[in-house]
């Protein structure tokens, strides 16, 4: 006698899970790894998509494609390796929601990510010119002293010299009415961010491209107050990116 069959008697396929980032943290303008992945795609329609929303304006992805201003779509296959590639004007918290969509429009799986995005301030460095005849010494306190002592006394030491056969080192001429009104233009020696504050995390107004010639306004430690003669733009600029207009 042969045995029937439950009818009943079926194997459950596991629904697909979406899994990214819980918080992804970037510089504006650097490109950073965004992991995805998919589980439990056998359950899986042909031709479903993975949408990603709320992205800041002007972001890419290594894969995939763009659909409309903030959103990005890609195939199951394509999430194996993604970089986003984040705007250089971008300097805030942005929350996105990514969601796995079969072809009819419904959403089979969800999961959100938030990307912390800061600016991206370029650090420039300064250089210094040792006294002539002396050697720089970080680790001695005694010899800064001693040149704080002989730049108070250079005075002094100047009215003494017409009885010594050495020569000093003369005072720095008095700035001039032309100085005066040169120190009122700058140049940009790299493009940068035209923000509304003297401050890092201000919103941004404008961007300043590279050898833009601006008027400056007031200063703030750090940071210079301009007008953009181009397009009559008014913020604060970062002042390391600032050279004085000749």
């Amino acid at each position: 006698m042969t045995e029937k069959l439950d009818p009943q008697a079926q194997s459950t396929l596991p629904a697909p899970v979406l899994s990214s980032p819980t918080t992804l943290k970037a510089l504006a303008g650097e490109n950073v790894p965004f992991p995805l992945a998919l589980d439990g795609t056998d359950t899986v329609p042909a031709r479903s998509i993975i949408s990603i929303k709320g992205l800041p304006q002007g972001s890419t992805f290594s894969s995939g494609r763009p659909y409309g201003e903030t959103e990005w779509n890609f195939r199951p296959d394509e999430i194996g390796d993604v970089h986003l590639a984040v705007p250089n004007a971008v300097d805030r918290d942005t929350k996105l929601m990514i969601q796995l969509v079969e072809p009819t429009g419904g959403v089979l799986a969800t999961a959100t990510t938030l990307l912390n995005v800061t600016a991206n301030i370029p650090v420039y460095a300064v250089k210094t010119q040792l006294i002539q005849g002396e050697h720089w010494d970080h680790s001695s306190p005694e010899l800064m002293q001693e040149r704080q002592g002989k730049a108070g006394n250079l005075d002094a030491a100047i009215a003494s010299a017409a009885q010594d056969t050495v020569s000093l080192p003369t005072k720095h001429p008095a700035m001039t009415a032309s100085d005066e009104v040169d120190t009122s233009w700058i140049k940009s020696s790299a493009s940068a961010d035209l923000r509304k504050e003297p401050k890092a995390t201000a919103s941004v107004v404008g961007v300043i491209a590279k050898g833009t010639k601006l008027r400056v306004i007031s200063r703030r430690p750090g940071w210079v107050e301009v007008t953009n003669p181009q397009t009559s733009q008014k913020g604060w600029i970062y002042a390391g990116v600032v050279n004085r207009k000749r």
